[in-house]
């Protein structure tokens, strides 16, 4: 019996302790300059708004590769990002002993297919060079995407949980790249796609070379979220953030800047 209390009383000191940590590491971020690792386009420029307009005091860190800015944030290099969708954040944590959460979910910016020499998915022609995403999620977006525009048709491989094509008609000649070297590749392919986000960064406008949509608006996955390790879940300064990423001005900012391109969703 004794035995048995003992351990109890350790169990109880080291969830004591466990709590304790977790939330000296939150206090001890409250009181340094927070950095939150974005993309610049929409991300960036949504939370430099949030921050004039309420006077926060975080760093913004703009980055171009996706995987770096979800392994800063685990690093500790980083103390929160604004860049990724739930599925691609669902995708990651499914590969990593330590998880991240979302703080609030802001905006959906569709998929969509470029082209520099079309002006609609019915003029594309026998042997056209396509460039898509190469990460997991984006990949098979981008292929669902194709899908829908009546271009290809898919399967799902289930031995590898992807989709691959099963019909191609016109024998496109697709090619899996890094997601942010798509936009170089627009004037040299027939078609990319891309998201809206990368392609607002390098001057590539959906309205005027968009000619196939994603209707993303409505699917919760597609949401962008603010992320955050576990352990700085109660931060009162990320929870702050999080909180002026869902206010009006927020909504305004997004609704004027980008036009319907891009949708709050709070």
């Amino acid at each position: 019996m004794k035995r048995i209390l003992n351990i109890c009383v350790c169990m109880f000191f080291a969830f004591c302790l466990l709590v304790s940590c977790s939330s000296n590491a939150s206090n001890r971020q409250d009181k340094e300059k927070l950095k939150i690792g974005v993309t610049s386009i929409p991300h960036g420029e949504i939370l430099e708004n949030l921050r004039d307009i309420f006077d926060l005091g975080f760093e913004i860190i703009n980055y171009i590769d996706y995987e770096a800015l979800n392994n800063d944030l685990l690093n500790g290099k980083i103390d929160g990002n604004f860049f990724q969708t739930r599925e691609y954040l669902n995708n990651f944590n499914l590969n990593s002993e330590v998880k991240l959460i979302e703080l609030a979910e802001v905006h959906v910016e569709p998929l969509i297919i470029y082209s520099n020499k079309y002006k609609s998915v019915d003029k594309v022609e026998e042997g056209d060079v396509i460039y898509i995403p190469n990460d997991p999620v984006n990949r098979d977006r981008a292929l669902k995407l194709l899908e829908q525009a009546n271009l290809i048709k898919l399967m799902m491989d289930f031995g590898e949980q992807r989709y691959v094509v099963a019909e191609n008609p016109k024998n496109l000649v697709m090619n899996e790249v890094e997601v942010n070297s798509i936009p170089s590749f627009y004037n040299e392919g027939d078609l990319v796609v891309m998201n809206t986000n990368v392609a607002l960064e390098n001057m590539i406008f959906p309205h005027i070379s968009g000619i196939f949509y994603e209707n993303s608006f409505s699917d919760e996955d597609k949401v962008n979220v603010f992320v955050v390790r576990e352990d700085m879940r109660t931060s009162v300064k990320l929870k702050e953030i999080a909180h002026f990423l869902n206010s009006y001005e927020t909504f305004k900012f997004i609704n004027e800047k980008y036009k319907g391109f891009v949708k709050p969703v709070f």
